[in-house]
């Protein structure tokens, strides 16, 4: 026991440097734009290299008989990446042992399909709760089927095997859990918090919707897929006699009225077009493979909806109107041309506003749709 000792811290200090090198690449996995689809399978991957590094790391027992940290990279592998990813992890590692041979071979493979079960297991019943106490139930499993593994072997080397690693492989297990998963946690909440930053700095405070930051995005979307391009429609809202608003009934009442238009606009609009709070009391949607026609018909919608609209705030009641300028580009490929979809449609707003408001103008010499 004494000689497995410092085996076993070896394999935690190694476990403690593995785990800052898999919380960097989970990190560059979560701030990838990748769809959950393609980023479980790459955290799969990730973990499954992992778990490979510790078994080329092993303390020898006897020729092919190999203990190391391999289950706390399978076992972290489906809480953190969803249950692809454990399967993932788990058919890598276990081909990886298969394949290297030895004694162990089958009980070693055996073990790890039992830490890919738990990690799957864990996470299916934790609900994405990941306190150190979890952490060492997890550990706990991983090191207990582990342990059930040797028994693959003959009764006798198995025997051998439980009184020489029973605890060492236990401690290995529920601190390297313990260790990793909390590297992977703290990068978790690293990441979500810049992300939750990143959101709050594009998005209006009021509104809650994207702000004119989204708009850079955008461009840079569109300079990206250039060579594709992309028909693209704006439509530019703005609030007829807002500060008549705010001057009869306080600005709190104002805020009432930005509030509603927003949710109607999100109700009206679909997933893939964009809605921003322009600035002030204007408002823009951006929608994608529209052409002028589908676009003057959404806004014309939108603004029949608006007058028919009663915003109650307090004892009052307050109607309003809304005025719309409408255009489109048949391929937007550049932020310029963006610009220039943003530009004509302020053109159309300005007219539709000296024509009388509460109607929609587009152009391209697109008939106006007056009110009602």
């Amino acid at each position: 026991m004494t000689e497995i000792q410092p085996a076993v811290f070896a394999q935690l200090i190694a476990s403690l440097g593995l785990a800052a090198l898999v919380a960097l690449a989970y990190s560059a996995i979560l701030r990838s734009p990748l769809r959950e689809a393609y980023r479980s399978p790459l955290a799969g991957l990730l973990f499954g290299m992992a778990a490979i590094a510790s078994m080329m790391n092993p303390i020898v027992f006897a020729p092919g008989l190999l203990i190391d940290s391999r289950g706390v990279m399978v076992a972290l592998s489906a809480p953190f990446g969803g249950w692809i990813a454990g399967v993932v992890t788990t058919v890598t590692a276990s081909a990886f042992r298969y394949l290297e041979g030895g004694m162990g071979a089958v009980a070693g493979s055996f073990g790890i399909l039992g830490c890919g079960l738990s990690g799957i297991v864990f996470a299916r019943l934790s609900s994405g709760r990941r306190r150190t106490g979890h952490f060492v139930v997890l550990g706990i499993f991983a090191a207990t089927f582990q342990i059930l593994g040797f028994f693959v072997l003959p009764l006798d080397i198995a025997t051998t095997l439980v009184e020489a690693f029973a605890f060492p492989l236990s401690a290995i297990n529920i601190a390297g859990v313990i260790i990793v998963g909390s590297f992977l946690r703290w990068e978790e909440t690293r990441v979500t918090a810049m992300r939750q930053m990143q959101n709050a700095a594009r998005t209006d405070w009021l509104t809650q919707l994207s702000n004119r930051r989204r708009l850079e995005e955008i461009a840079r979307a569109l300079q990206d897929r250039r060579a594709k391009g992309s028909r693209l429609a704006a439509v530019l809202f703005d609030i007829d006699r807002f500060k008549q608003v705010n001057d009869s009934y306080g600005h709190p009442a104002g805020d009432a009225i930005l509030s509603s238009f927003a949710s109607r606009l999100r109700e009206n609009t679909r997933k893939v077009d964009d809605v921003l709070r322009y600035g002030g009391e204007e408002f823009v949607v951006l929608m994608r493979d529209s052409d002028l026609d589908q676009a003057t018909r959404f806004a014309e919608r939108v603004r029949a909806e608006i007058e028919a609209m009663t915003t109650v705030y307090g004892t009052d009641r307050i109607r309003i109107t809304v005025s719309a300028g409408v255009a489109c580009t048949p391929a937007a490929t550049s932020p310029s041309a963006l610009e220039k979809l943003l530009k004509d449609a302020d053109q159309a707003l300005y007219r539709a506003k000296k024509e009388g408001r509460n109607r929609v103008v587009a152009t391209k010499n697109s008939a106006a749709a007056p009110a009602a």
